[in-house]
């Protein structure tokens, strides 16, 4: 059911954006440099049918932070167009005991990308990114009473080109609702004893951010 929850996100959003969009008006003439961060979920269905040999798997769902930044540079016809770069981290738990602890998954993307700016000082944009990405099955052994954690072991890290495709709505004067799609190929998974073949897209990540 996880699927699911970003098909009814896309949704909900689309079918506001357009007033949300006009109605939400800047005093201040839109500026050159659009500064953003934002955090949120990330929901990846093929990540959650991977299992250990013991069964033991991954969630599908986690977390996901990104900064970015753009800067405007022509006309669309009634669009501005930014261009900038995105970095990205997303990760999420699961129950695929290591060494010492459970493996996570932690994952980062770096994009240059291109947004189009519609409405009242370009508050709705659609967006496209294309870049690199990373993804690792990792271990952390921490001890709390000292703040401190080491890496005893990375199971599985894997490099891809991917692209993802993304809209976001205003929420206010600075805060937005946004969504993206993102593919990669993460090729063939191992160190995990697994019986699955590949990790790739899509996956999702919905998030409220700020814009300055």
């Amino acid at each position: 059911m996880s699927h699911l929850i970003p098909v009814t996100a896309v949704a909900l959003l689309m079918t506001n954006s357009a007033a949300i969009a006009h109605d939400v008006v800047d005093s201040d003439a839109a500026k050159p440099w659009l500064w953003s961060i934002g955090a949120g979920v990330t929901v990846w269905e093929d990540l959650g049918n991977i299992e250990s040999i013991a069964g033991d798997g991954f969630d599908d769902v986690g977390f996901s932070l990104e900064f970015a930044v753009h800067k405007r540079v022509s006309k669309w016809g009634s669009a501005d167009v930014l261009l900038g770069v995105d970095l990205g981290f997303f990760g999420t738990d699961s129950d695929i005991r290591g060494l010492y602890s459970d493996l996570v998954m932690r994952g980062l993307y770096l994009t240059p990308s291109v947004k189009l700016g519609f409405g009242e000082r370009s508050r709705f944009f659609l967006e496209a990114g294309a870049g690199w990405y990373n993804v690792d099955f990792a271990e952390f052994n921490c001890y709390t009473l000292y703040t401190y954690c080491f890496e005893p072991e990375v199971a599985f890290e894997a490099n891809a080109l991917g692209a993802y495709l993304g809209f976001r709505v205003p929420l206010g004067r600075v805060a937005f609702l946004g969504f993206r799609a993102h593919q990669a190929d993460f090729g063939q998974v191992s160190g995990i004893d697994s019986a699955a073949d590949r990790l790739e897209g899509p996956f999702y990540t919905l998030f409220v951010g700020a814009g300055f």
